[in-house]
Order: structure tokens, then C-alpha cells, then sequence
């Protein structure tokens, strides 16, 4: 039995005339302390719920005791991710079934919520709005998911076709065992077009098209044992079938930016604040983020704009957890990283990014007499962690002068990519997990 409970597709979105879109949706997970039945969800919570039991609407739940809420935000460089990473990779906005699989194995970032409700603190992993890139850099992407895929089709069916040749069924070339693998991948996205339709934003009539020349392509096979050449056309047909939707679909979707993205944030605390009211078992909120996520959070709380918008959040929000967050965009400005990670989202103009920089905000309250109260920062690094150790040491810096409660972290033998792997349910007394939780005890006891 699982020592935590979760809602899924909880509704965030503030204004009723909003769409209950995926990207404006938590999952809530609880620990096993909190009564789920007599939890008191926000309205707008139960507007994309689908398939479960309805949530009653009854009175405040009162409770003797009470556990920290965390709003976790994803990393994935503005453009990538969601609360459950794989469905992003399995979707209009990037299919890529290597990279949706290591998603699904490692449990990114369910993972964040279940590890945090086993420990006795409550987690909403969030989704947000999605950056989208040009059309070169798209093209660039869906080559690399293309391959990848390919690849992992070639292999698999790379043992079905080796051992019906070792039988003496089908002889077959390096050539044919590719083109095999290119077939079968293609196969498999105009399939997750059909079951996933919602995600590749296909009506029903699209589908159904699909499916058509998707048969009269593959109709043309019969006739392959005749000519190779006709096998080489198959390949590029279907090819030119599955990329063309996926493409055609990638160029429609919405434009974002960043000031959508730290709307959402702002949203999500706003709901966690009606939750807190609604419910006593609720006591603090924190912000937790990683990669992009951790600039977001980091973001919201030091720019006085923002944090202002959110009303009397300080109050309410006790600290930020920020896990090898970005707080100097500058950082990002190379010809090549800018245009995957600065440009699709912060625009071309140099003094968005410095705008767009927790850094800055923070540079600006040490300079400032008089500064609101801020809330307590821990800030965590990767012993592998690219540039972002030096911002780190800079938002420290400025910290000091501003005297802003903050607290440092290195976990060793990590990556960037792979520190957040270290949440786990089944193995929470680690460094980074327990660094979290310390941080948060320490804050709610005053020592911080």
C-alpha cells in the first residue's frame, strides 16, 4: 500500500473563461495523513478531471495537524517537460519515444510529489506553458527525435528479422534492417496519433484521413519482393506522412513566453493559497523548481512586480527550493544556445534576458533600502552543474548584501540531469531529499 495519496489534473487556472488546457494542471499529492475525502479543493480544481469520482463540496476541513505544501515546476529549458514528463514526449509538441520511455522509467517528476508525500509534505508537481522554437531549430529537433526513434525501431525489430534469417525465412541486408526500423517507427507515431489524439491536437476526421494514406502507402508492400526500390518509397511516404503532421501541428501551436510561464506560477500560488484557507492540514507554502523551473520560482518571489501581484504571499510563502536553477540569462546569449533556449521564449533583445533574470532582481534589492520581506532561499547545485554553479555563487553574493536567509547545497556525485533522479520513495535519506526536508523543518521552526 502506497504511503501517499495524489489528485490528478487539478485545474489551477484563475479565471473561469480560461480552457482547462493540460499545461494549466497539478497533480496534487498528499501524504497519507491528509483526509482526502474531507479535503476542500479550490472551484476551479475539478474542471479537468475526467473519469473519477466527484469531489464534494462540503464544509472546511478542520485537522489537528497540518504539513507544508510544495509547488514544484519542472525543468526542461522552458520548452520541455511537464508533471509527468514522458506524455510531453509522446505529444505534438515533441515525440520522441527514447527520450519518453527514460522519462517513464525514471517517473520524472511524479516522482518529485511521491517522495516529498511519503516524507509527510505535501507536493503539487505543476505544468506550464511551453515554449516553441523556430523553424530551423524545430527542424533540427525533430530530425534528433526521428533518429532516436529509428534507431530504437531498428534494434528491436533488428532481432525478429536476424532470427527469421538464422531460420531461413527472410534473408536481409544492413540496408533492409534499417528500412524495417524506419517503417515500424513511423507505424508507431501514426498509432499515437489515434490514441493520443488529444495531445496531437487531431480532431477525429484528422485521424481518420491519416489512416488512409497511411493504408494506401502500405498497401504498395505487397509488391516490395519485386522491387527494392519500392521498399525505399515506403520508407520515405511514410515518412514524409508521420514528420508532415507532426510539423504541421508543431507550427500551429501557440506562441509562449516567459510572462506566460510566471503567470502560471503566480496562478498556482493563488490556488495553494485557497487551499490553505479551505483546509487547516495545510500550514506554509514553498516553491521548489529545477533547471527552468528554479529560475520561474526564483523569479516570481524577487521581482517586486510579480511578488506583489501575488498579494500578502509572504505570508504564506515560507522559502524557495531552487535545484540548479538559471538566474543569469546572459549566460544563455551563445550563438548556439540562444537560439534553443533564450530566443523561443525571452525574445532577441538583450535587456529582456536582463529583465528576465532572477540576478537582476536580486542586484536590485540589495541596492534598495527598505526591501519587503523576502523568503528564505535554498539553493542546491549539481557537483556537475555546467555555468549555473557560477550563478549560484552570484545570487549568493548578492544575498549577503541584502541579508536575505539563504542556505547553499552541493550534492556530489550528481549531474544537472541526473540529481533529480534522487528522488525516490523507496530511497528518501540521501543528500538532496534530505537537504529539502531539513530546509523546510528548519524554516517552519523559526531557524531560518
Amino acid at each position: 500500500m502506497e504511503d501517499f495519496r495524489v489528485l490528478n489534473d487539478l485545474y489551477y487556472g484563475q479565471q473561469q473563461t480560461e480552457q482547462p488546457l493540460d499545461t494549466s494542471c497539478l497533480d496534487l499529492y498528499l501524504p497519507f495523513s491528509v483526509d482526502v475525502h474531507k479535503l476542500k479543493l479550490p472551484q476551479s480544481s475539478t474542471r479537468n478531471r475526467k473519469n473519477e469520482e466527484p469531489i464534494p463540496d462540503h464544509q472546511r476541513y478542520e485537522s489537528s495537524s497540518s504539513v507544508p505544501l510544495v509547488i514544484f515546476a519542472h525543468g526542461g529549458g522552458w520548452r520541455r517537460g511537464g508533471r509527468k514528463v514522458w506524455k510531453h514526449f509522446l505529444s505534438c509538441e515533441d515525440t520522441n519515444i527514447v527520450a519518453a520511455f527514460l522519462a517513464w522509467y525514471y517517473n520524472l517528476y511524479s516522482n518529485v510529489g511521491e517522495c516529498l508525500a511519503t516524507s509527510g509534505v505535501a507536493c503539487a508537481v505543476i505544468s506550464y506553458p511551453l515554449g516553441c522554437a523556430k523553424l530551423p531549430q524545430m527542424i533540427f529537433e525533430m530530425m534528433t527525435s526521428f533518429l532516436a526513434g529509428v534507431f530504437a525501431c531498428t534494434l528491436i525489430s533488428s532481432v525478429i528479422l536476424t532470427l527469421m534469417c538464422l531460420l531461413g525465412i527472410f534473408g536481409a541486408s544492413l540496408v533492409t534492417f534499417i528500412g524495417v526500423g524506419v517503417i515500424s517507427y513511423n507505424s508507431l507515431v501514426i498509432v499515437l496519433f489515434a490514441i493520443r489524439n488529444k495531445e496531437y491536437v487531431l480532431e477525429y476526421w484528422e485521424v481518420f484521413s491519416i489512416w488512409v494514406l497511411y493504408f494506401g502507402v502500405l498497401s504498395q508492400l505487397v509488391y516490395i519482393v519485386e522491387t527494392d526500390s519500392l521498399f525505399y518509397l515506403v520508407c520515405i511516404l511514410t515518412s514524409i506522412l508521420s514528420q508532415g503532421v507532426l510539423l504541421i501541428k508543431r507550427m500551429t501551436l501557440p506562441r509562449v513566453n516567459h510572462e506566460h510561464q510566471t503567470k502560471s506560477i503566480v496562478s498556482t500560488i493563488e490556488w495553494a493559497k485557497s487551499l490553505l484557507r479551505e483546509n487547516t492540514c495545510f500550514k506554509d507554502i514553498f516553491l521548489m523548481g529545477h533547471s527552468a523551473g528554479g529560475h520561474l520560482t526564483s523569479l516570481v518571489t524577487l521581482d517586486n512586480y510579480l511578488f506583489q501581484n501575488v498579494g500578502n504571499s509572504q505570508t504564506f510563502i515560507k522559502g524557495v527550493i531552487s535545484i540548479c536553477g538559471v538566474y543569469d540569462l546572459n549566460n544563455l546569449s551563445s550563438r548556439f544556445l540562444k537560439q534553443f533556449y533564450l530566443t523561443p521564449v525571452f525574445g532577441e533583445k538583450a535587456s529582456v534576458w536582463h529583465k528576465a533574470s532572477p540576478l537582476t532582481h536580486a542586484k536590485m534589492a540589495a541596492k534598495r533600502a527598505g526591501n519587503s520581506p523576502r523568503p528564505a532561499y535554498l539553493l542546491i547545485n549539481a557537483e556537475y552543474d555546467l555555468h549555473l554553479v557560477k550563478d549560484t555563487k552570484d545570487m549568493i553574493e548578492e544575498f549577503s548584501q541584502d541579508d536575505v536567509s539563504y542556505r547553499h547545497v552541493t550534492i556530489q556525485g550528481t549531474t544537472h540531469f541526473s540529481i533529480m533522479n534522487l528522488f525516490q520513495k523507496n530511497n528518501s535519506d540521501n543528500a538532496l531529499v534530505e537537504a529539502c526536508r531539513t530546509f523546510i523543518r528548519d524554516v517552519q521552526s523559526g531557524r531560518m
